[in-house]
């Protein structure tokens, strides 16, 4: 089977079971949201032959009233790989499965969000910066494609078959197209399984949790506003060198101070609160200077508010839908 090179990338999939919900949050250096660390996708087969595939491999593997009828882990491992003549060129059998899509809240229901938000609101903690805690927008299951990887906590009758004869699960791999999210499916016990709505498995993956847009437009105002003052303020001490660092330092979080006093959004002691935490989160104490959370753009030195995270751990949980 041909691979691809390795890739990270962002796939929009809706969850429609609902699990018992384990709440977690990501932190970037503006913000934190809350998210669920479990879903659950369903899978559907795309291939018109599965079916005749799976329906002679049910023959060669057990008889009438069901029972296994081989006992030779060679065979039954031959009788799971082995391919059909149309498809003689493939050393091992393999088949492809759709991630059914139907979203746009990326691993998050409408249900999901409402829980999402009821569950935080219950639980949210003081805010150490302005505005830190946001709303959860989408959660997205990043997937690696073009890597192989073995399924985890696998279930299904053929698959327990394989496991009863201590035999190795086959490795799966992602594939991303123009129509959606594929997964490629190597050997008929997992692929059976699958394909009759019996089987599942699980994987941990990275995701990305998204903010929604008014709030990342706020914490962009917010910040860009502060970055230009806090700029202001330590070019004229630049002009006058030999200023302290802390004299310096204590000029900035004034300039903070006073732009949080005028958006009268919050009281003064959260208002010295907030100046003394953004400096000491985006500023070098020792030299009154920004620090490595500012990135140059066009030329200036700006923080850049991003509404996304870096990641997010998850667990998935893959069920096959019955033919």
């Amino acid at each position: 089977m041909k691979k691809i090179g390795l890739v990270m990338t962002i796939v929009t999939v809706i969850s429609n079971v609902s699990l018992a919900r384990e709440m977690a949050y990501v932190n970037t250096p503006f913000w934190r949201a809350p998210y669920f660390k479990n879903y659950t996708l369903k899978l559907q087969n795309v291939s018109s032959s599965l079916s005749q595939e799976c329906s002679r491999f049910k023959k060669s593997v057990f008889s009438d009233d069901n029972t296994l009828k081989i006992w030779n882990p060679k065979y039954f491992d031959m009788f799971r790989t082995i391919t059909a003549e149309m498809n003689a060129a493939q050393d091992v059998f393999y088949t492809e499965f759709k991630v059914v899509e139907d979203g746009k809240f990326g691993l998050l229901s409408v249900k999901d969000l409402k829980l999402l938000h009821d569950e935080s609101s219950r639980t949210r903690e003081e805010d150490k910066l302005p505005m830190y805690s946001q709303n959860t927008s989408e959660v997205h299951f990043e997937p690696m494609l073009g890597v192989d990887f073995v399924p985890e906590s696998i279930f299904g009758r053929y698959t327990d078959v394989t496991k009863k004869f201590q035999l190795p699960i086959l490795p799966a791999q992602w594939q991303l197209r123009d129509d959606g999210l594929y997964l490629i499916v190597r050997g008929k016990d997992v692929a059976c399984d699958l394909a009759s709505g019996q089987g599942s498995f699980e994987l941990k993956s990275q995701a990305r949790v998204t903010i929604n847009l008014k709030g990342l437009f706020e914490l962009t105002d917010l910040y860009s506003e502060i970055g230009k003052r806090s700029l202001v303020t330590l070019s004229k001490k630049i002009s006058k060198k030999k200023k302290h660092p802390r004299v310096s330092s204590a000029k900035v979080i004034l300039s903070i101070f006073s732009y949080l006093d005028e958006l009268k959004k919050f009281s003064l002691d959260q208002n010295n609160d907030y100046a003394n935490s953004i400096f000491e989160t985006f500023f070098d104490p020792k030299t009154g200077l920004p620090n490595e959370l500012w990135s140059p753009a066009f030329g200036v030195k700006t923080l850049l508010v991003e509404g996304y995270s870096r990641k997010a751990s998850v667990q998935i949980k893959f069920e096959g839908i019955q033919e």
